[in-house]
Parts: structure tokens; sequence; C-alpha cells
């Protein structure tokens, strides 16, 4: 296998851990951490109903 091919497979490798990461994992966890954190400093129930990352996402949730 050439060097080329070696490094671009590094590349494609980490660029899919960094969005599998950052688009699933981390929602996740957010949700449950502020879940906790939230009902924590505010002594009352509290959750989060979305974790949302996507800026068009937020837009339209601006426009409602």
């Amino acid at each position: 296998m050439s060097r080329k091919k070696k490094i671009a497979i590094v590349v494609l490798a980490l660029f899919a851990l960094y969005s599998i990461t950052g688009f699933l994992i981390i929602p996740m966890v957010a949700e449950s951490v502020l879940s906790n954190k939230l009902t924590e400093h505010l002594q009352r129930p509290a959750s989060v109903k979305n974790v949302s990352h996507c800026v068009a996402a937020q837009k339209s949730e601006r426009a409602n």
C-alpha cells in the first residue's frame, strides 16, 4: 500500500471518529450531564428535551 493511501485512510478514519463523537456521543452525554447538573443546581427536577448542534435547527427555532 502506498504512503498516500495510508495517509488518506488515517485521515478518513480520524474524520469518521470525529464525526461519530461530535454528532452522536457528545449530545447523548450532554443531555444526561445537563439534566443532572440542572436538577442539582436548581434543587428541583429538570430535564433536557433536546441537544442540537445544527445551525439550521437553531435558526428555525428562533423563527418560531
